[in-house]
């Protein structure tokens, strides 16, 4: 049924037991389901030029979603699914939505790590419900 998951990961408490649940849901199905972890390098608009020359931002958003997917990989060592890490850069849910058309279920948190964000835009989550092709499952 459910044979390419993509388990959307940003380091939040919701995102683990999203992946935790991803895990759990594999090994129920009892299929040749594979996962991927799928992390969203947001882009940050960069105000001062003169700071982008003194630290490279895109570096150090690459090195934060390396420490997000090793965290992921941490957490999957032992759980015997197969799965495969991905970054992209973007709106999370705009990257997320665009990446569903090659996957039969999404799994992500309710709630990211920006919740004042997500006051302001409307949530990540609510946003991929509305637009992804596949069906989406909420792990509160």
């Amino acid at each position: 049924m459910y044979q390419k998951i993509l388990v959307a990961i940003d380091g939040s408490e919701h995102s683990k037991r999203a992946l935790k649940q991803a895990v759990q849901l594999t090994k129920n199905l009892q299929t040749t389901s594979a996962l991927t972890i799928f992390h969203v390098n947001q882009n940050v608009p960069v105000v001062d030029p003169t700071v982008s020359e003194e630290v490279n931002i895109e570096e150090l958003i690459n090195e934060e979603g390396g420490k997000i997917l090793k965290l992921a990989e941490a957490l999957l060592a032992g759980a015997e699914v197969k799965y495969t890490p991905r970054t992209v850069f973007g709106d999370p849910a705009e990257e997320i939505t665009k990446a569903a058309k090659d996957y039969d279920l999404i799994i992500m948190g309710s709630r990211g790590l920006n919740a004042i964000s997500e006051i302001v835009l409307g949530s990540v989550s609510h946003k991929v419900i509305k637009h992804a092709t596949c069906p989406v499952l909420i792990v509160k």
